[in-house]
């Protein structure tokens, strides 16, 4: 759990580096007219979000722009294996000679290839259709519309919803206050709301763009937090168990059986699910329950643990 820790900034960090980079080859004239026509599906595809994304990323050369994110999950693979090799009985651990490249450690990390990033505009879909609709419905400037589309990626679509309301409470003196209560807004811009609430002054189009531009980064900034909170145990706990199961193919366990158990966090997160797996125990290649490999697979907050059991 230390090693995923540890490994968190930097996957958050390159989560936003990849939206960026995604964000980075939209063409604004094309998006505007798509918009305009109300064409959801052509502007997924402008948006590089279709069907194609694998292939459109690559066309678009967008490799370099995705390859931190890729970095950062086979480094947190990586100390996920160290940490359970330093675990290991002394004598295991110095005679144990590890292989990220193996079969097994290159399969998994493969897993990976485009598979958050697709998690990404997966969940974009229903947030860029909600406003594309919304666009479509209301009018105004298609270009401006093109642009507020291409900040939403990254989001799913509560949270651009949620960016919605809260540029509507700033649009309107009445509503304001309620604009107050959002726990990502920017508290630097409170004072400004807040005298304009109690004069009933309207905010000018210049300062709702700045505020909720910097609601939508801290959103953004959450979302990748979040992310990184839960791929980053998963690495690492499949690094930890690929050196297990290293060790056990070298016979380094002699006779004994390698068992692996579950340990429930006991925190307020800790499911139901969790609960029940608490102490269960399964084979270092084997599931704890159907689609329970190892955490974070019960819930996304999941923050139990895996030890190794010799008997």
């Amino acid at each position: 759990m230390q090693a995923a820790s540890r490994m968190e900034p930097e996957v958050s960090a390159a989560f936003i580096k990849a939206v960026e980079a995604i964000k980075g080859t939209v063409n604004l004239t094309k998006l505007a007219a798509a918009v305009s026509r109300g064409e959801e599906n052509g502007a997924l595809a402008i948006l590089a979000l279709d069907k194609n994304f694998g292939d459109a990323l690559r066309g678009k050369g967008l490799e370099a722009g995705v390859q931190s994110f890729r970095e950062a999950i086979q480094a947190t693979y990586a100390a996920g294996a160290r940490a359970a090799r330093a675990a290991l009985p002394a004598k295991i651990s110095v005679d144990l000679s590890f292989n990220l490249m193996s079969k097994e450690a290159q399969s998994f990390l493969e897993a990976y290839d485009f598979k958050l990033i697709r998690e990404i505009t997966d969940n974009s879909h229903e947030a860029i259709r909600q406003i594309i609709q919304r666009a479509f419905k209301e009018g105004g400037n298609p270009i401006e519309q093109a642009r507020k589309i291409r900040e939403v990626i990254g989001l799913t679509a509560r949270q651009e919803q949620a960016v919605a309301n809260f540029r509507a409470a700033l649009s309107d003196p009445s509503t304001m206050r309620d604009a107050l209560s959002r726990a990502l807004r920017d508290g630097r811009f409170d004072p400004t709301v807040l005298r304009a609430a109690q004069s009933q002054t309207p905010l000018s189009a210049v300062q709702v763009d700045k505020m909720t531009a910097r609601y939508r980064e801290r959103y953004l900034k959450y979302r990748s937090e979040a992310i990184a909170r839960t791929e980053t145990i998963r690495a690492s706990a499949g690094g930890r168990r690929e050196t297990w199961k290293q060790a056990e193919k070298q016979g380094l366990f002699g006779s004994k059986k390698a068992s692996r158990v579950w340990h429930a966090s006991g925190d307020t997160d800790t499911c139901g699910v969790c609960m029940d797996l608490d102490g269960e125990k399964t084979g270092l290649d084997e599931e704890f329950a159907p689609g329970i490999m190892d955490p974070p697979d019960p819930h996304v907050t999941c923050r139990c643990d895996v030890g190794l059991e010799l008997t």
